[in-house]
């Protein structure tokens, strides 16, 4: 990879310089933004990535390895059930994938996981 994230700043930096979207851009420069944390797989692909919340839409960074490069898509749907927040069990503070809110996520990755139908956030 061209570079390695080590917080939430870091990647919207990283957004703000690559998204080719101005309206999300905008969004993202005036701190309108929910983090949602890391996902082992974030659908149509398999790469892992992390999901941020922007005007309505599901911005993701995919961590394409194969590439080596991180690319920028809109996701229709968050893949709860991959959230890779929860550490066996637990959720460490300070943990790049937790995002913004950890415990309420961790309660829809717990709804995914057990299919439960839940709001989506």
């Amino acid at each position: 990879m061209p570079e390695h994230f080590r917080s939430k700043n870091d990647m919207l930096e990283w957004l703000i310089a690559n998204c080719p979207r101005p309206a999300i851009v905008r969004a993202l420069k005036a701190d309108k933004v929910e983090f949602l944390g890391g996902f082992k797989s974030i659908p149509p692909s398999n790469l892992p990535g992390w999901i941020f919340k922007v005007k309505e839409k599901n911005v993701v960074i995919l961590a394409n390895d194969a590439k080596q490069k991180y690319e920028i898509r809109i996701a229709k749907h968050v893949p709860w059930k991959s959230w890779a927040g929860d550490f066996c069990g637990l959720i460490i503070p300070g943990r790049i994938h937790n995002g913004d809110n950890p415990e309420k996520y961790k309660e829809l990755w717990n709804a995914a996981k057990s299919n439960r139908p839940t709001e989506d956030v």
